[in-house]
């Protein structure tokens, strides 16, 4: 831009040097070695070929000026960080700003961490939050950990707040060992140093670690003490996070109306700080804690405004969260179709975010409707995946988390048999995320699905496998064994054992009784 342009130039003493600049600028533009462009917004951009740019600044070197330009271009870059606070949601234009200045930050990172590690410092603890919420999660992290290694003597806080914004990032990416390290050591700065706000940050932090873990009763406490010490701040924007904190604690308990206190109150004071990436993730909160209160039409509704408005700040994982709480709504509803395209919706969003701890939550959902579609052994590749990723990332489900896994696995292994379902599994904790990534798009969920879904989950509650049903159609018109045999390529002998596990799944004293009691189960 013309700002930027202006604050590389040393003739900055006069209103009349602005306007040399300018005219200078100008100049160039007529003479082609500057090119001129528009960028969002309609705001005049200015940029030079690389050819044009390698010759002059080898110019600048030989002049012995070029480290004072790149001084100057991180300085102004700086001051572009600084105006806005990385401790709330970014607004739309701050992200567009961050965007199309990105390749202008990374050059002034790269400057700064190897000459001025306090500016780098600075730069990257003022874009964490833009990180974050873009999804440059591995990016960003990587700057922050390079910055934080070049200025071990920098100012505590500074370091304290680098420090939250690595671990936040960590956070997102479940690695919460990584995130642990960070905030504690930023405790431990923020307090010695005697900035208790910045102390209480660290403090929260901890407790989305805690959270995260399971240790809900530590998270609890420690969210608590941040809060009390935000209110004596009178930080609005924090304290409303910290209540939305303790309203997840309160669900993860189970307790879902004392959760919707929490999230009913913390609601105005997004509205009153303009904080609309909060209110944003408070509507979904919300949802999932009216879905377990008894009202699953509030829910949706709620996770449908939350998607929206995720779509809207282009919060890329506020909408792979959101569309995978539509998904649970729509599989609660029986509509397998519609939970399958927003289950692969976010786990694509996901992948390319880097993020793991959702992901594997998606693909044990994914897993679980693919048994119900009557596509078991897939499924068992997909929980294997799942499993080896948490692993991966030293991650832990929450006891409503197990619970849904265990029947998942539990319905997989009944649809497959023990021998199968071992087999799949292991093939699936081999498969690096990506490939499962793959395999989930290359599978296709048979026609008409939501229309066989009742007979596919008789025949799961039933513990009949795929074969089993197979034989028990061909019972149902009346085939005889020897018929049955050729019509599946297997033996009359093999036709018999089948017959009899028939009889004994279904309690029923003989072929035609095991027919009725299929029909009645809503198998036939």
């Amino acid at each position: 831009t013309f700002d930027a342009a202006e604050a590389m130039s040393t003739d900055l003493e006069s209103a009349s040097g602005a306007i040399a600049n300018l005219g200078r600028l100008t100049t160039l533009v007529d003479e082609s070695l500057v090119q001129i462009g528009e960028q969002h917004g309609g705001e005049k951009r200015f940029q030079l070929l690389e050819t044009v740019r390698k010759f002059v600044f080898e110019r600048l070197e030989e002049a012995g000026e070029a480290s004072e330009a790149r001084r100057r271009h991180a300085t102004f870059s700086l001051h572009l960080v600084e105006r806005v606070d990385p401790w709330r949601a970014l607004l739309p234009e701050s992200i567009q700003q961050f965007q199309t200045e990105h390749d202008n930050l990374r050059a002034a990172l790269r400057w700064a961490i190897a000459r001025d590690p306090d500016i780098a410092l600075r730069i990257a603890s003022g874009l964490w939050r833009f990180w974050s919420q873009v999804g440059f999660w591995s990016e960003g992290r990587s700057w922050l950990d390079q910055a934080l290694a070049a200025s071990r003597e920098t100012p505590a806080d500074l370091r304290a707040a680098a420090l939250i914004g690595s671990g936040r990032i960590a956070v997102a990416q479940a690695d919460f060992a990584h995130a642990g390290r960070c905030f504690e050591e930023s405790l431990a700065l923020a307090t010695a140093s005697g900035n208790d706000h910045l102390a209480a940050r660290a403090l929260q932090s901890l407790g989305v670690v805690a959270s995260n873990q399971g240790e809900l009763d530590r998270a609890a406490e420690v969210f608590g003490s941040a809060l009390e010490r935000f209110r004596s701040h009178e930080d609005a924007g924090a304290i409303g996070r910290c209540l939305t904190d303790l309203g997840l604690v309160a669900h993860r308990r189970g307790d879902a109306l004392r959760a919707i206190a929490y999230y009913e109150e913390a609601l105005p004071i997004a509205g009153e700080t303009g904080d609309v990436a909060f209110a944003a993730l408070l509507l979904g909160n919300l949802g999932g804690a009216w879905l377990d209160a008894g009202d699953p039409a509030r829910g949706e509704a709620l996770y449908a405004e939350a998607l929206d408005q995720s779509r809207l700040l282009d919060d890329q994982f506020g909408v792979a969260v959101n569309l995978y709480n539509l998904a649970d709504c729509c599989k609660e509803r029986g509509a397998i179709a519609g939970a399958w395209e927003q289950y692969r919706e976010s786990l694509v969003i996901t992948e390319a975010l880097g993020e793991r701890h959702l992901a594997s939550r998606i693909l044990n959902r994914l897993a679980h409707l693919a048994t119900i579609a009557g596509l078991p052994r897939p499924a068992g590749r997909l929980l294997g995946a799942a499993a080896a990723l948490r692993t991966e990332i030293d991650d832990t489900l929450f006891p409503i988390e197990e619970a849904s896994v265990a029947e998942a696995i539990a319905l997989t292994r009944a649809a497959l048999g023990d021998d199968a379902f071992q087999t799949a599994w292991d093939v699936g904790q081999a498969l690096p995320f990506d490939r499962a990534v793959a395999e989930v798009l290359a599978i296709a969920l048979p026609p008409a699905i939501d229309e066989q879904r009742a007979a596919t989950e008789a025949q799961l509650a039933l513990g009949l496998s795929a074969r089993e049903v197979e034989v028990l159609h061909l019972v149902a018109v009346r085939r005889a064994d020897k018929e049955i045999a050729s019509a599946l390529g297997i033996s009359r002998h093999t036709v018999a054992k089948h017959v009899a596990a028939l009889r004994a799944k279904l309690e029923a004293p003989s072929r035609t009784g095991a027919v009725n009691a299929a029909r009645e189960a809503g198998l036939l």
